[in-house]
């Protein structure tokens, strides 16, 4: 299982939630140490429990942080996104994890070598 890293989860909602675009009144309440604050507790989370809802209510990402944005007064719009943001981040995690890498070569668990075709394991 790849997790992601607080750096990687604090990036995500830093670009939906603190992009400039954003209505500086709407953002007031956010800074920084709310978006490392919702990232540490992110982190604790599977990659798979990330990549899963999305911005539904129900959504691993949503339940969690969706309270302390609202508590600020964040529009629904800002929250959808950054929880979109941090699913998207986890879902091309596990799709990258799931192709080999051997040398500079992705490929798919095959190698051709010595004019035969061979397994390649892990």
């Amino acid at each position: 299982m790849t997790s992601l890293s607080e750096k990687e989860i604090s990036s995500a909602l830093s670009s939906a939630l603190l992009d400039g675009d954003n209505d500086k009144e709407e953002t007031e309440g956010l800074d920084e140490d709310m978006i490392t604050y919702l990232s540490s507790m992110l982190s604790e989370l599977s990659t798979e429990d990330l990549a899963e809802g999305g911005e539904e209510e129900g959504g691993a990402v949503f339940d969690a942080i969706s309270p302390f944005l609202e508590s600020i007064e964040l529009s629904s719009v800002l929250i959808a996104k950054a929880c979109r943001e941090v699913s998207s981040l986890a879902s091309k995690k596990i799709q990258g994890s799931n192709t080999v890498v051997r040398g500079n070569n992705k490929t798919n668990g095959f190698s051709s070598r010595e004019g035969g075709t061979k397994k390649l394991t892990k």
